[in-house]
């Protein structure tokens, strides 16, 4: 009778060469696994689908400043409103222009901006040779209600300013007209008053959206409202 000898010990170190190849495999699967997964979800955050109508981000009162400088960029001056077309055309093409009219002149305006932002605007305008100047005005936050109406400007130039980006048609109003509402209480005898209360109300009046049809208007308002103080 013949016997069929097995090496046992044999065997036993095959069995546990195979585990470990397994366990080798399956912790060599996880960590692919995971890095996989970490880079999918690093980058279904960075590529997001653009949302064409934007919400407000949070507004502050910021109390570092003393001051605070607003630009609007002057294209031409004009005798006649009529006169203004081809130069408003021109100007198309680096934001919205309108025109303010003082005294017996027109003035051909290009948008307002804060005085770090202006100045990349007259670089482009520079650039490509086209001649402009500069109106400026400075606010000064010598009191709460000075400095709330410095940050409601900003606030609103930066909403209107935001608009003239390509992806963007409208934003939502919401989030500012909230901010404003709950600005702390100004005494009522404060110099100017009646500039923040005219801000205040003309915030909360604005359509829930507002678009870049919008933007022409609003530049207006608010360089009314730069000069006036600039004036008094």
């Amino acid at each position: 009778m013949k016997y069929t000898r097995y090496d046992f010990k044999r065997k036993k170190k095959d069995n546990m060469v195979l585990f470990i190849i397994i366990m080798l495999v399956v912790i060599l699967a996880f960590i692919i696994g995971t890095a996989i997964s970490n880079t999918f979800i690093k980058n279904s955050k960075a590529i997001k689908p653009e949302n064409k109508t934007v919400s407000n981000s949070k507004y502050i009162i910021n109390n570092e400043e003393d001051s605070v400088k607003f630009v609007s960029i002057q294209c031409g001056v004009y005798s006649t409103l009529e006169n203004t077309g081809k130069e408003i055309n021109k100007f198309n093409q680096y934001g919205i222009p309108f025109t303010i009219q003082q005294g017996k002149n027109t003035k051909v305006l290009l948008g307002i901006y804060t005085e770090e932002e202006s100045k990349k605007q007259i670089q482009k305008l520079k650039d490509d040779n086209i001649p402009v100047s500069k109106i400026e005005f400075v606010l000064y936050k010598d009191d709460l209600c000075n400095a709330e109406i410095a940050e409601i400007i900003n606030a609103n130039i930066k909403v209107l300013n935001k608009l003239l980006e390509q992806n963007v048609e409208a934003i939502e109003t919401q989030e500012l007209k909230k901010w404003c509402k709950n600005l702390k209480k100004v005494n009522s005898k404060s110099k100017n008053i009646e500039v923040l209360e005219d801000l205040k109300d003309y915030i909360q009046k604005m359509p829930k959206k507002i678009s870049k049809q919008n933007v022409k208007e609003n530049y207006i308002f608010l360089f009314n409202i730069l000069d006036k103080l600039k004036s008094s």
